[in-house]
């Protein structure tokens, strides 16, 4: 076998499938013999887009880790959402194995159910064949969101991963399943393709401001923020929704439904918690049309003034209160203080201080209706709307009553507590025969639960499976019948594992090759002769 051919790097391959081409290159040894001489350890499951051991497998094709790094993972989509964050990431993908990145890279927070897939489009591995002699996995279709080849107008085939998936067995891109039954519509197309080229920017731009500076110019200029450069969230998150209900509009969605649910807007403009890439995408897709016009926008330096003033910082109560008591307005307060008339007339109402109203629309009855609305969970804009007052106006309400906002946010954690301990035990009812392991992998409240409620999910969970006894097999007998198959009725392959796919992917040629030195003698047969055609 040429190992030259295999093990050469080119522009965009992922780092999996440099690794899968180094085991085609042990043709007799098991993925777990491949994993101990390149790991020193059996078992090694490489992430499709987040790649451990970059260190090693740069080794195999003589380039530089970092290299790696950003051609062949999807570091740069998430070093763009952790900040400084990214580069505690990019140490463990380089020098360790795998068991710290979901949790660096924030998986589990991100609260997004991710399908687990390799993904390539048949005809770009064709072309990889003729121009480099070999199957490629392209970095770029292992993304998160990307289920189109743009450059041929085609829905990407996947081969699926996860619990005793194909990442552990080094596969070629062969012989996969469409990532959608039909076609993907013109708004699933256009999200995919904007994925792939805010990756292409991210590896050779690195942007010194934070997306959210960027948002805040972009929804100006769209007309989403006030003049005091306030969001205008209700409408942006409508025109959200409408812009974006076509990606769930088929039969199958292609992404999770929950990034339909746009309450995630506002903390990607006013905190600095991390959010999944996908959830960027999703604000960035809808105020421009392509990644390079986002980031080329010239930025106002009032705007710029404008987003670091927004920040908070804790309030100076007796400050302001000294100056209310000494008859000075609100107005005056906030031009002294630096803070906003807002937040001065809540501390003013927390300490019982009466202010003035411009115009006395709010009743002490309708304060008390409001303030019982809040107290049993009702929404600020169901509020709002029932008395035809403004949102900010029932906000102050209720930040003016202490203890209630801290009562408010006990009810949200409850109603999604008992969302999650629902969904959870509806899914095991309808998959009674499901593992720990499974129900992890395919049910999203799973890790809500884990980091919130683990004892009630343990309680809850079926109980562990126990290990099966598997009666004696005769592997001579096994090993003659199966020799007779390889040579009389299997097409010659280009791997062990296309041959074992062709048994009927027990993976008896992979995992017991020991066992079977008459078949494995007429599967290198099989090799040599798809080889010499």
């Amino acid at each position: 076998m040429n190992h030259s051919a295999y093990m050469s790097y080119c522009e965009g391959e992922s780092a999996y499938s440099v690794t899968a081409h180094y085991h085609i290159c042990q043709v007799l040894d098991s993925w777990k013999e491949t994993n101990s001489k390149l790991f020193g350890c059996s078992h090694i499951r490489l992430h499709p887009s987040l790649t451990c051991h970059l260190s090693k497998i740069a080794k195999l094709v003589n380039i530089e880790p970092n290299e790696l790094l950003y051609s062949g993972t999807a570091f740069p989509l998430y070093q763009m959402v952790l900040g400084h964050e990214a580069k505690k990431l990019a140490e463990h993908m380089i020098h360790n194995d795998g068991s710290k990145i979901a949790s660096i890279s924030k998986q589990a927070a991100f609260s997004l159910t991710l399908d687990k897939a390799l993904k390539y489009c048949p005809q770009c591995v064709e072309e990889s064949l003729d121009s480099v002699g070999r199957f490629v996995w392209l970095t770029e279709y292992q993304l998160y969101g990307v289920n189109w080849c743009q450059k041929h107008q085609q829905v990407l085939a996947y081969i699926p991963t996860g619990e005793g998936g194909s990442n552990r067995q080094y596969v070629l891109p062969e012989q996969g399943k469409a990532t959608h039954d039909l076609f993907l519509n013109n708004k699933q197309q256009y999200f995919s393709n904007f994925i792939v080229e805010l990756y292409r920017l991210l590896c050779s731009f690195s942007f010194l401001d934070k997306p959210s500076t960027y948002y805040r110019e972009w929804l100006d200029i769209k007309g989403y923020l006030t003049k005091c450069g306030h969001i205008r969230a209700k409408a942006l998150r409508s025109d959200l929704y409408h812009f974006w209900e076509a990606l769930v509009d088929t039969e199958h969605a292609v992404l999770p439904l929950e990034l339909l649910n746009f309450n995630y807007v506002s903390q990607l403009l006013h905190s600095d918690v991390p959010k999944h890439y996908l959830k960027h995408v999703m604000l960035m897709a809808f105020l421009t049309t392509d990644p390079k016009t986002f980031f080329d926008i010239d930025f106002r330096k009032d705007s710029i003034n404008q987003a670091k003033s927004g920040r908070r910082r804790p309030l100076n109560e007796n400050s302001i209160l000294s100056q209310l008591n000494s008859g000075c307005s609100m107005r005056q307060v906030a031009v002294t203080t630096g803070y906003s008339v807002g937040a001065i007339k809540q501390v003013a109402l927390r300490n019982g201080i009466e202010i003035g109203r411009r115009r006395q629309r709010i009743t002490a009855d309708m304060e008390r209706d409001i303030w019982r609305k809040a107290f049993i969970g009702m929404h600020r804009s169901d509020i709002a709307d029932f008395h035809k007052i403004s949102i900010g106006a029932v906000e102050q309400i209720i930040q003016s009553h202490k203890g209630l906002p801290g009562w408010r946010r006990h009810l949200v954690f409850q109603n999604k507590l008992s969302f999650n301990r629902l969904t959870l035990t509806q899914f095991i009812e309808r998959n009674s025969s499901y593992s720990r392991n499974k129900i992890k992998n395919e049910c999203g409240s799973y890790m809500w639960l884990y980091k919130h409620d683990k004892e009630w999910l343990y309680h809850h969970l079926p109980t562990p499976q126990t290990s099966r006894y598997h009666p004696s097999v005769d592997w001579a007998a096994r090993d003659k019948l199966l020799a007779i198959k390889v040579k009389f009725m299997l097409e010659p392959g280009l791997s062990i594992s296309a041959l074992d796919r062709q048994l009927g992917g027990h993976n008896w040629l992979i995992k017991y090759a020991d066992k079977l030195p008459l078949t494995m003698a007429e599967v290198e047969n099989k090799i040599i002769k798809h080889k010499g055609e």
